[in-house]
């Protein structure tokens, strides 16, 4: 069995690409030898060499656009499980065409270009372009440069420094300024070529690692027959093991192709703010501006993740096309004289003007003002959206009241909510009055309490976003803070009786968070101040014992006066704790507001 290796070089783009500013953060750098293994076409049978040999390393998978879900051909959802595992997909053009300098500028455009607008639409990030039959011409150079982060070559670029089969990181620094990087892929069986067997293979990865080099090796159909760009998956097996053992000794790094010269399967992505004359002409926009407020491009891409926004007061005029992969951020205008793909969003924010040709692909999406209500009397409380019960004083009771994201509503101060359903907020719950919660509050948005503001919580306050508390929480059920979410605390949280706070996510607590007997604290402890516990221990009068306050009895007391709760406070009697009490000439009296709490076990004699 023999296996071809073919010389190639991989090119890292630096003049137009959305991509380039992450290119110094390389992840090859040259302390230990790297290795990419990838895998063109995306045949079937190379996702079942993957399912049986690489559940623990990932690789790049180059696409030909037109052939996913064909017969021996991975699916789509095929490719995002891959993906979602760490694999990286590149592009291997629209259709495998041989291009040449004759091609069509349309057909070239097609191949080049098309096939990453295509793959990402499929959910798909692109960075790289793997060239079909080697072949590169001026022309499709110009197209990758703009819409890739990298390439390759099939021709070594003149220049001494290169490594007729490695990258060193000598040479990866020079390619970052010159294009290059030279790189050696495994084709298959049967090509003719010096590497044929696992030992030719493995020679040439022991010297990379003596040499800390990166090697990039390349399969294509994974095989037991002996076709031209064949590989047995026996052959692959060792290849892949050899390169696993090696790694688990620290001897090298297993990486895709974007992540060895420093952009990653998950790169950062770029926003771009479209302001003013030097954003008009700067990359990626390289615009023309009109000296007032316009810019006019002639070509502009937005990559899957990425986006642009055009701020309010600016026009920008297409005339030539925009391919947006990403999504747009509308605020001023988009004049559109000729094409727009798009194949990600085009948000146009209230206020925004859209004319022109209707966009290819997806459609504009009208994103509507924003609805900022204020509760401060009867009619704002009966009208929409809020739509409660006005009592005819100060306050408005809701069944269900829904804050959508971009909107507001403020509770004004003096005037009192009252949940009794479910409030649910996207947007900013912003309470300067006060909210009394017999219902459920569900919070994906910001909720503020002001500074002298009050929320009494009698049930359930859900976090998915932010709460930031500057005035007051009385806390008489659960709050419940998920995980990722915040609690921002300068103000006074008091959690009463029997209360509970869930802290799944984080607490920043530079105020004061009070706890009374039986609260119940779980998850991640708050940052910043500690949690006060205000449960004190029963101390009996000496005449009448008179509780003005909440405690709780743990050792056995015998009462000779009588016993008299009040001011809403509450007497615990815990478990194997008795008091006792002469009912026969005294008496014990529980005030309105105010209760005894036995646990089990406790007891009143």
């Amino acid at each position: 069995m023999k296996i071809f290796v073919y010389v190639s070089i991989l090119v890292l783009i630096f003049t137009l690409s959305v991509f380039s500013q992450y290119a110094s953060a390389t992840l090859y750098d040259g302390t230990k030898a790297a290795v990419s293994v990838t895998f063109e076409h995306a045949f079937s049978n190379q996702l079942t060499a993957i399912n049986s040999n690489m559940s623990d390393m990932n690789a790049t998978v180059a696409v030909i656009a037109q052939r996913v879900g064909n017969n021996g051909y991975m699916t789509q959802q095929q490719l995002l499980d891959l993906q979602s595992k760490g694999f990286e997909i590149a592009s291997h053009s629209e259709t495998h065409y041989k291009i040449s300098s004759s091609t069509p500028s349309d057909q070239l455009y097609y191949e080049t270009v098309q096939s990453k607008f295509d793959l990402e639409q499929m959910g798909l990030k692109v960075n790289g372009f793997i060239p079909p039959l080697n072949k590169v011409t001026t022309a499709s150079f110009v197209l990758i440069q703009q819409y890739y982060g990298w390439t390759e070559f099939f021709s070594p670029i003149t220049n001494s420094t290169y490594h007729p089969e490695y990258i060193s990181l000598q040479e990866l620094d020079y390619s970052k300024q010159h294009f290059g990087i030279y790189n050696e892929p495994i084709w298959g069986v049967g090509h003719g070529d010096t590497l044929r067997t696992f030992n030719d293979v493995k020679d040439k990865i022991d010297y990379a690692i003596a040499n800390k080099l990166w090697i990039a090796i390349k399969f294509h159909g994974i095989v037991t027959t002996t076709g031209t760009y064949d590989t047995s998956p026996t052959i692959f097996n060792n290849i892949i093991q050899y390169i696993r053992e090696q790694r688990d000794a620290g001897n090298l790094l297993v990486v895709t192709r974007s992540e060895g010269v420093g952009l990653g399967v998950n790169a950062p992505t770029i926003s771009y703010t479209l302001s003013d004359q030097t954003s008009c002409e700067s990359a990626p926009i390289s615009g023309t501006w009109d000296g007032v407020n316009s810019c006019t491009v002639l070509s502009l891409a937005t990559n899957s993740g990425d986006s642009v926004t055009i701020n309010s007061g600016i026009v920008l005029i297409n005339s030539g096309t925009i391919n947006n992969s990403g999504t747009i951020h509308n605020f001023g205008t988009i004049n559109n004289l000729y094409t727009i793909h798009n194949f990600g969003t085009i948000n146009n924010h209230c206020g925004s003007v859209y004319s022109g040709t209707a966009p290819t692909g997806n459609p504009v999406l009208s994103i509507p003002c924003p609805v900022n209500t204020v509760i401060s009397d009867q009619t704002s409380c009966e009208s929409a959206p809020i739509s409660g019960t006005w009592d005819g004083v100060n306050s408005c009771t809701v069944l269900s009241l829904a804050t959508n994201s971009g909107d507001s509503v403020t509770i004004n101060s003096g005037i009192v909510l009252i949940n009794s359903g479910l409030l649910d907020n996207s947007g900013h719950l912003n309470n300067t009055g006060t909210i009394n919660n017999i219902g459920s509050i569900d919070n994906g948005g910001v909720f503020s309490n002001s500074v002298n503001s009050t929320i009494n919580n009698s049930d359930a306050i859900n976090n998915y976003d932010t709460i930031i508390n500057n005035g007051t929480i009385n806390n008489s059920d659960t709050i419940h803070n998920y995980e990722f979410n915040i609690i921002e605390n300068s103000g006074t949280i008091n959690n009463n009786l029997s209360s509970t706070i869930h802290n799944d996510g984080t607490i920043n607590n530079s105020g004061t968070i009070h706890s009374q007997c039986e609260f119940t604290y779980s998850g991640t402890l708050p940052n910043g101040n500690l949690i006060i516990d205000g449960c004190v221990q029963c101390i009996p009068d000496s005449g009448d014992w008179v509780i003005n306050s909440s405690c709780q009895l743990s050792t056995n007391e015998t009462i000779s006066e009588n016993v008299i709760i009040q001011n809403s406070s509450t007497l615990i009697i815990l478990n194997g704790t008795t008091l006792d009490i002469d009912f026969t000439t005294k008496h014990l009296l529980i005030k309105s507001g105010s209760k005894v709490l036995i646990k089990s076990g406790g007891k009143i004699n």
